[in-house]
């Protein structure tokens, strides 16, 4: 089983941020998910029984201005 419960946020405007801040946000907050699934899904298809858990923020709910 691989749970992925990762990621991180700004306390900034979206339309404030700088290009490196924005490339961060979706290095850490979505390519280090997709990377770790992509690791283990050799081993778990070989098991045929296992389990990926994306975890994601409450943060998701807040509205962005």
């Amino acid at each position: 089983m691989l749970v992925n419960n990762v990621g991180v946020d700004v306390l900034e405007y979206y339309h404030k941020l700088k290009e490196e801040e924005i490339i961060r946000l979706i290095n850490i907050n979505c390519m280090a998910m997709s990377l770790m699934c992509r690791h283990v899904l050799p081993k778990m298809q070989n098991r045929r029984k296992s389990a990926i858990i994306n975890v994601a923020s409450v943060a998701g709910n807040n509205q962005v201005i």
